[in-house]
């Protein structure tokens, strides 16, 4: 085989192993991450709603528990009815439907549909929620408390009580007014959820830019990345018609493609198996309960990403190793039966003149 062959050869083989391993690579991508509805299907599986949620609660009650020294006023809250009003608001199905929106907006960018993302998500609903559960709590309270003694209502400062601290309930008192105090306290307060209404432009640095402004080039890559599975794979196959044309036989041919797809069939199950098992020694480190929380959908995310991931790469491993185990032992099978024949062959049978004419005088 002259220079330049060799040459070639090499060319297409590292071509044919590049492309094989990226083709397998990015079709998992693409199983995983291609569309919003498997994105989708990977939060729903891993209950991360339900984590964020419990979090999300957690970490409010902590703040409220922290700010009830600093509070003043009649209707200061209490941090078991915030914890509990919290719960019923902030649910994994609420919060999945916000998430659903971002999913959606984002990949209408990534899709190139849109410039940035179009998603909007509306959090007024749960200051309005949040504050009619608050209320219904306080009058459940109060409706519950014994009416007032004369000598209760002389002891008690009308000035600084609380809807959840009455001993007992006056004479008098105006419920759906003190419903409607704690709503509008809710509602219009300061503190979290001050702006109701998120968007792409949130984003936005110190200086007016939005990081998908800057990263404007994902789009293209993205929809690139959804061709290119298909594009390397015809160019594999290109590459090993070439490898097995190229060399001084069918037979080397053969071995030079089937020994790259059987390494790399390894290859990926050596990775899947070292992944998996990384992933399964994972640990949450001791942090206050809210954050574990987060640590714990964020982790369950990653396992869930993992095992769609591996599930893709599982079916390219086993595909490649078959096809280059496959193809060598069935050049070496091809090998031995064509060793046995030219040791052994066939002896020719006689023509007819070989054959002796009978003996007309017996």
């Amino acid at each position: 085989m002259s220079f330049a062959k060799r040459l070639a050869v090499g060319l297409l083989a590292s071509c044919f192993s590049f492309c094989i391993v990226s083709v397998a690579v990015l079709s998992a991508v693409n199983v995983v991450f291609g569309t919003p509805d498997a994105l989708k299907d990977s939060l729903v599986d891993s209950r991360v709603y339900d984590s964020v949620a419990a979090g999300i609660v957690d970490q409010a009650t902590t703040s409220t528990k922290k700010q009830q020294p600093q509070q003043k006023g009649n209707n200061s809250l209490d941090s078991k009815v915030a914890q509990d009003a919290m719960r019923k608001v902030i649910t994994p199905q609420r919060l999945q439907g916000y998430a659903e929106q971002i999913v959606d907006g984002t990949y209408n960018w990534l899709e190139g549909n849109t410039d940035k993302p179009d998603y909007v998500v509306d959090l007024s609903t749960i200051k309005k929620d949040l504050g009619v559960s608050v209320g219904d709590s306080a009058v459940q309270r109060i409706q519950g408390l014994p009416i007032c003694t004369q000598r209760q209502l002389s002891n008690m400062s009308f000035s600084n009580a609380s809807p959840f601290t009455l001993p007992c309930r006056p004479p008098g008192i105006n419920l759906k007014a003190e419903r409607q105090k704690l709503i509008n306290e809710v509602t219009r307060g300061e503190g979290a959820l001050q702006d109701t209404t998120i968007t792409a432009d949130d984003t936005q640095s110190e200086t007016g830019e939005t990081p998908f402004e800057r990263l404007f080039f994902i789009p293209t890559l993205f929809q690139w990345g959804k061709t290119l599975p298909l594009v390397l794979g015809l160019l594999a196959i290109a590459s090993a018609i070439g490898i097995i044309f190229m060399q001084d036989s069918r037979r080397t041919g053969i071995k030079a493609v089937a020994k790259p797809l059987l390494a790399t069939g390894v290859f990926l199950l050596i990775g899947i198996m070292l992944v998996s098992f990384l992933l399964s020694k994972a640990q949450f480190s001791s942090e206050p309960a809210e954050s574990q929380h987060f640590q714990e959908a964020l982790v369950a995310l990653i396992r869930t990403l993992n095992t769609a991931f591996r599930n893709v790469l599982l079916v390219f491993a086993i595909v490649y190793t078959v096809l280059g185990a496959g193809g060598l032992i069935g050049l070496r099978l091809l090998k031995a039966k064509n060793n046995a024949i030219a040791n052994h062959p066939e002896k020719p049978a006689p023509t007819r003149k070989d054959r002796p004419s009978p003996n007309k005088f017996n």
